[in-house]
């Protein structure tokens, strides 16, 4: 059975369907091993070797969620002042009072940046244009007779709306 996204109106499911975001499936490094991989070699020149690594599956993550009840009461609340809401919205998460999703702009502080160089926290569905492609992708994507498709692409970012 194909699982349903379900919301109480029209607007509120438009809303939620355009929010629907994949996360990362790229294999950053191939292989790696205790005492030979080096961490963010390439931007210090005495890097440090890993000393151990343990590697998660994050992908079995997502089966608990389809156990569990989605939102879909009451429906889509704007605010006139999102800075004024900020508070509010914030309280009502942390005291369990709020279940549903919340549209807010998100940007990782400036001065995280280099942490996050390698994998940016924020995933936002957008066209990408075809300048923005490197052109190591579009030469993998010819050589392996493959195409560049069309349509929004789950892109890592470190500011998101």
């Amino acid at each position: 059975m194909e699982g349903k996204l379900y919301a109480p109106s029209k607007r509120a499911y438009t809303r939620l369907k355009a929010a629907v975001s994949g996360g990362p499936s790229i294999v950053y490094t191939h292989c790696h091993e205790a005492g030979v991989t080096r961490i963010r070699s390439h931007q210090y020149t005495a890097a440090k070797p890993c000393k151990r690594i343990l590697a998660y599956d994050a992908n079995a993550l997502y089966l608990s969620t389809m156990l569990n009840d989605m939102p879909c009461g009451k429906d889509v609340t704007d605010y006139e002042n999102p800075v004024q809401a900020a508070p509010i919205i914030k309280n009502a998460v942390l005291n369990c009072q709020l279940l549903g999703f919340v549209k807010c702009k998100l940007a990782t502080p400036q001065n995280l940046w280099t942490k996050f160089e390698e994998m940016p926290p924020i995933f936002v569905n957008r066209e990408v244009a075809e300048a923005a492609v490197p052109q190591e992708m579009m030469d993998y994507l010819s050589q392996t007779g493959r195409k560049r498709t069309a349509g929004k692409k789950a892109a890592e970012c470190l500011r998101g709306q």
